[in-house]
């Protein structure tokens, strides 16, 4: 796990955050030397402060609190100064107007006994203006932590997982984004997991708090995630029409999602050898620094496009085929959002952006409109006993479900959904499990043949 202290036990290094934070730090330092497991290494980064931040840090360098000067401006950046600057393998961030209970150190390295565990975090306890218990989550679930923040910046954090993150690469702005979220949104990932301890995690509440400054400035869910630093699951399944592919292919090609935050698969059920090669060919040349391309044999060749409105036996075909290409996308998507482009779809060029945007933390799935081939209408349900829109709407709307052609999904309902080939597969989905289910309307596509007015 990293450097052992001389008792054997994973070593800890404090880092203390300060920006004008000098009246509270020797309230902060004294809290952190009481641990009854003190740390290994305690270091003060002073962020541009203008008070007596650093002369309260000299005033403690007889018990090896050591002081760095920065001039980030970033609380973000600046724990990141600090943990270069130190070497325990286990690292706690700790603002300089908070404290730490006695035995916080102590409980929380008791919690790191399984090699995945990363983070360990606790309910956190008010103080000052406000004696608040914050209860979270006892057991950690990486899908909850994806709609909404419970782990506070001060949590344990194992340095390997911290460092393979690379979390502290990407540049957030504090003040629209929620620097905790983020952080440990790219700490814990897909690998590692989380635990909570019993001590707690002393909050104090003031007038200078960064979380009410933020509160002062509203923003929307997708700039509060983080979202535009998202890396996003693109599928496309692909059913061997060549008709399409010119549009699709230059769809991919100028989709403006940058395309080093796109994981981009490739199902292709055509049984076309020779679509398939041309498929690969393409994407062997694209610039996608992530593409899965895939071959598998559901559904017979030309399937797609038999007639089904009077074959009830090509439905069944097709209702199979589909759930099957869904049932194997949940099982490999790694991202927590899933943007599906049928191959007859073309959406807007920006449109995963503009869906990403009407997220909100109970939002499950945000689909784009296009026209349906099979009925003058389009592929929304207002309600699930009403199957068919006609005229298109305005704006975001919750609705009762929609086809698959252009929607964004978060990675926990895929894994919740069973896809079913009793049904439409899309009905089934969103009646089986009642998923808040949008359509922005303004995110228009064209579908196959039909026009997208």
């Amino acid at each position: 796990m990293g450097k052992k202290s001389k008792s054997g036990s994973d070593t800890v290094s404090v880092v203390v955050v300060s920006h004008n934070y000098g009246r509270f730090l020797a309230d902060c330092l004294k809290s952190i030397l009481r641990q009854t497991r003190k740390p290994d290494q305690i270091l003060v980064i002073d962020d541009a402060s203008d008070d007596k931040t650093a002369k309260v840090a000299r005033r403690f360098r007889k018990h090896n609190v050591g002081y760095r000067r920065v001039e980030n401006r970033n609380v973000y950046l600046s724990r990141r100064d600090g943990m270069l600057h130190t070497n325990g393998c286990v690292l706690c961030f700790v603002d300089a107007d908070d404290k730490l209970s006695r035995r916080y150190i102590q409980k929380g390295l008791a919690q790191f006994t399984d090699d995945r565990v990363a983070v360990v975090y606790s309910d956190l306890k008010c103080f000052k203006k406000s004696r608040d218990l914050k209860r979270y989550p006892r057991v950690y679930y990486s899908d909850r932590l994806q709609r909404d923040n419970f782990i506070h910046a001060g949590s344990l954090v194992r340095r390997e997982a911290l460092v393979q993150s690379a979390a502290f690469d990407t540049l957030i702005d504090p003040k629209i984004t929620q620097a905790d979220w983020f952080l440990w949104k790219k700490v814990l990932g897909q690998r590692w997991r989380a635990r909570r301890q019993n001590a707690k995690y002393r909050y104090r509440i003031h007038g200078g708090n960064a979380h009410l400054t933020r509160q002062k400035q509203p923003s929307s869910y997708f700039d509060y995630a983080g979202l535009t630093h998202e890396t996003v699951t693109l599928f496309i399944p692909l059913a061997g029409r060549q008709m399409f592919w010119d549009r699709l292919r230059t769809f991919l090609e100028r989709q403006t999602w940058p395309h080093a935050q796109t994981q981009l698969i490739l199902m292709d059920s055509s049984q076309d050898p020779e679509y398939g090669r041309m498929i690969r060919e393409w994407a062997a040349h694209s610039d996608y620094n992530d593409i899965r391309y895939e071959s598998v044999a559901f559904g017979r060749q030309g399937l797609a496009d038999e007639e089904r409105r009077q074959r009830p036996d090509v439905q069944n075909d097709v209702r199979l085929t589909m759930s099957r290409i869904y049932g194997r996308l949940s099982e490999i998507v790694d991202t927590a959002y899933c943007w599906i482009v049928e191959d007859d779809i073309v959406p807007p060029l920006d449109a995963c952006e503009r869906l990403l945007r009407a997220f909100d933390r109970r939002t499950d799935t945000v689909s784009g409109a296009y026209r349906s081939r099979y009925h003058d209408g389009f592929v929304v349900r207002k309600r699930k006993k009403k199957r068919r829109v006609t005229k298109p709407g305005k704006g975001i709307k919750r609705v009762a479900g929609n086809g698959f052609g252009c929607v964004i999904l978060r990675r926990s309902c895929l894994r919740k959904a069973a896809f079913s080939s009793q049904n439409n597969f899309d009905h089934h989905f969103y009646d089986a499990n009642n998923f808040i289910a949008k359509v922005d309307w303004s995110v228009m596509c064209q579908h196959g043949e039909c026009s997208a007015k």
